[in-house]
């Protein structure tokens, strides 16, 4: 019975885990997404500024 002693803890932290691993990885995902979007959105701006300055010129 030791070694339940020890396993159970082990089983009952299990889905929490899963859920933790998964809950970063949803936040990790959402913040690449976010820097994406910024990082496409800064590029366009840049994009069309430089095409506004070679309109000017």
């Amino acid at each position: 019975s030791g070694s339940w002693f020890w396993l159970w803890p082990l089983r009952n932290a299990q889905p929490w885990m899963a859920q933790r691993a998964m809950w970063r990885a949803g936040v990790a995902l959402a913040t690449v997404v976010c820097a994406a979007r910024r990082g496409t959105g800064a590029a366009r701006r840049g994009t069309g500024a430089a095409r506004e300055r070679d309109a000017y010129l």
